[in-house]
């Protein structure tokens, strides 16, 4: 059996964040490593300065490198939620407006036959009281 066959890679940043995490680290490790290096090197001071002078700069163009990457992809990521936020924002607008439509009319509606309702029962009821005034009217008294 190969070890090798065992082997699982991690999971992968899945953020921005995570990744910037693992860059800051990585650049850190960096400048500490190539620091301790020149320190610990058999060199002349004048020339150790001028090594940690150059891992310094080189730390530090590479750091500047890793924010502007990070900037930019926060930059378009922001972008990209603006625009589905308007998005999202537009359709529920939509979607609650049609709703509004929609209730208007039921509410129309309703009223409707309910004002039919309304004038069929009042016309049932002046009907019916005509019959019964006719019926005491003609109704021999005691």
């Amino acid at each position: 059996m190969n070890p090798e066959d065992n082997f699982e890679f991690g999971p992968l940043p899945s953020d921005d964040f995570e990744v910037s995490q693992f860059l800051a680290g990585l650049l850190a490790g960096a400048a500490i490593g190539a620091g301790l290096a020149l320190l610990f090197a058999p060199k002349p001071g004048e020339e150790a300065r001028r090594d940690v002078a150059s891992a310094y700069a080189s730390v530090a163009d590479c750091a500047a490198e890793a924010v502007d990457t990070v900037r930019d992809r926060v930059a378009a990521s922001l972008v990209e939620v603006r625009e589905k936020t308007a998005e999202v924002v537009e359709e529920a607008r939509s979607t609650v407006e049609e709703w509004i439509s929609k209730s208007k009319q039921t509410i129309l509606e309703t009223r409707e036959r309910l004002d039919g309702a309304v004038d069929a029962g009042r016309e049932a009821y002046e009907s019916r009281r005509a019959e019964l005034d006719a019926q005491l009217e003609s109704s021999p008294e005691d």
